[in-house]
C-alpha cells in the first residue's frame, strides 16, 4: 500500500515542502530511504522501526520502501522522523481509507521509546505552510508556543508517537492532543 504526508525544512527565513512517500510491498522485509538523505535523515529508519516496537505498533514483515520529495534537495536532521511514522501508520492502513494527508503538515523527532521530541526551525516551515494553504501542523508539544505565532493554521501538538495515533484517530481532537486553533 501506499501513503503521503508532508513535512518541512527551513531554508534561510523561508522553507522548503517535503512530500514523504511510503510504499509497502510484498518482497524481501526491510526498510529503505531514497531522496538525497544525510546520515541524521538514514538513521531515521532505525528510530522509527524502535519506536513502534516500543509503542506496541507490530511492522509486517514487508519491505518498506520510504522516499523524501524532492530528490534534488538534501535533507538533513531528525525532523522528519515523525512523518515518516505517520506515513508508514498511512501505508499500514491503521488511519482507515486515507492515503495521503492533503492539508497537513508533520513534524518531530522520535526517541526510541516513541516520545517526539522537539525539533529547530519549526516557525520559517509553519508560516510557509500556513501561507500554502496548509490547514493543520502536528509537532512536538515543546514547539507548539514557536508555531503558535502563525496565524491561519491550526497547530497540533503531541507527545508521543502513541499520542499521534490517537489524534488521527479521534479525527485529530483527542484529548492527548493540545490544539490551538
Amino acid at each position: 500500500m501506499y501513503g503521503r504526508v508532508y513535512s518541512g525544512m527551513p531554508s534561510g527565513i523561508d522553507a522548503i515542502i517535503i512530500s514523504v512517500e511510503t510504499d509497502i510491498s510484498p518482497g524481501l522485509p526491510g526498510m529503505s530511504m531514497v531522496g538525497y538523505l544525510a546520515s541524521s535523515v538514514k538513521e531515521a529508519a532505525e528510530r522509527v522501526r524502535t519506536a513502534f516496537g516500543n509503542s506496541g505498533i507490530v511492522l509486517p514483515s514487508r519491505r518498506i520502501t520510504i522516499n523524501l520529495y524532492p530528490a534534488d534537495i538534501r535533507k538533513d536532521g531528525t525532523v522528519y522522523d515523525l512523518a515518516i511514522a505517520v506515513s508508514i501508520l498511512i501505508s499500514l492502513g491503521r488511519f482507515g481509507g486515507i492515503t495521503e494527508l492533503e492539508d497537513t503538515l508533520v513534524l518531530g523527532e522520535l526517541s526510541l521509546d516513541g516520545e517526539v521530541h522537539q525539533v529547530t526551525g519549526v516557525l520559517p516551515v509553519v508560516h510557509f505552510a500556513a501561507m500554502n494553504g496548509f490547514k493543520n501542523v502536528i509537532l512536538p508539544l515543546d514547539n507548539m508556543r514557536e508555531a503558535s505565532f502563525t496565524p491561519g493554521i491550526r497547530i497540533i501538538g503531541v507527545g508521543s508517537l502513541k499520542d499521534t495515533v490517537d489524534c488521527f484517530l479521534q479525527a485529530l481532537f483527542a484529548e492527548s492532543c493540545k490544539i490551538k486553533m
